[in-house]
């Protein structure tokens, strides 16, 4: 009897531990599947929301580019009013410009690029064994913003031998392959026309400091000619005139010229030169750098559609019967 009720006691106990067990897998294979599903559930959403952004960007993106077809038609516009001269007194020089969208808006500005010193430039050759103007308008430039005047022809020599079309060092000053080779990260000169202003870094002579405070003034243009219009120089770029004065235009009295500016510019560059508080300066050795016309023209947008924000920089050139086409676009730079 005693025997009896001790199997009927283990008899008990083991389907207990048997029903504890089956209870314990049970729950095991639902948290399982809680997690499966959870995780399949975030991947989705996760998935859906990587969908919805790349549609918003997309978005803005067109936004962006339509904005540069914006600005297109306001140039076109308004050199068909005035084709004569550009200045600041024409329709496309109004600033930034807000345009409302669907989900979103269009912030735009044009700006002409032809109110700075182009780099390119500088590959111009020496004449009757002379510094080029264009290096001694350069160099002018960045004495007149406070850099050392040895360190102003280091760097002006060096980014004319960085842009020119060879491996021979111009001056003593230049620098070709081989200086740019015996640095701790060795590199090449580029022996080419600059697509950029930051290329301007990477040249002889240019810290982070000079970059700062040259990069407002000048600019990388597809071209090797220097015009720079003084109808667009705002009163900020007076460096940049007193440069084309070789410095001795002093940096208030430029900006005192650009000041008193007529509302729709100079008629020539010889108006220009001729008015009375230029009368003691000479501009005989550049005078054939300044304009009062552009044919390239800068224009940033920045387009916003839900969360997502796209920033466009286009370079736009100026053709015969006042048409136009992008010569550069870059996408980014938000900060």
């Amino acid at each position: 009897m005693t025997s009896l009720i001790s199997d009927k006691k283990n008899t008990t106990s083991f389907q207990r531990r048997q029903s504890g067990v089956a209870l314990l897998i049970v729950m095991f294979v639902l948290t399982l599947m809680v997690l499966i599903a959870a995780e399949m559930t975030f991947g989705f959403s996760l998935q859906m929301r990587r969908t919805a952004s790349l549609q918003q960007m997309e978005q803005a993106r067109w936004y962006a580019l339509s904005g540069e077809e914006l600005a297109v038609k306001v140039l076109q516009d308004g050199f068909d009013e005035s084709e004569e001269t550009v200045n600041l007194g024409q329709t496309w020089a109004t600033g930034e410009v807000i345009f409302p969208m669907d989900g979103g808006t269009i912030r735009g500005e044009i700006f002409d690029a032809q109110a700075c010193l182009n780099l390119n430039a500088l590959q111009a050759p020496d004449k009757e064994g002379q510094t080029s103007v264009e290096v001694k308008v350069f160099q002018s430039l960045m004495e007149a913003l406070g850099i050392e005047s040895y360190q102003a022809e280091t760097i002006a020599q060096s980014t004319r031998d960085w842009v020119d079309n060879d491996n021979t060092q111009g001056s003593g000053m230049g620098a070709e392959d081989s200086y740019y080779q015996s640095l701790p990260v060795p590199y090449l000169a580029s022996n080419t026309s600059m697509r950029s202003v930051s290329e301007l870094r990477a040249v002889k002579g240019v810290n982070a400091r000079i970059m700062r405070r040259v990069k407002p003034f000048v600019c990388a243009l597809p071209t090797t000619e220097m015009k720079i219009n003084i109808n667009t120089l705002s009163p900020d770029h007076a460096p940049v005139l007193s440069a084309l004065y070789w410095g001795e235009l002093p940096l208030e009295q430029a900006k005192e010229v650009l000041e008193q500016r007529p509302e729709n510019g100079w008629r020539s560059v010889d108006e220009f030169i001729q008015q009375p508080s230029l009368s003691n300066f000479s501009a005989e050795n550049t005078h054939e750098l300044m304009s009062v016309d552009s044919q390239y023209f800068a224009m940033t947008a920045t387009a916003s559609y839900a969360d997502t924000k796209v920033r466009i920089k286009s370079l736009l050139r100026r053709e015969e019967e006042n048409k136009f086409s992008v010569i550069r676009r870059e996408f980014g730079g938000l900060e």
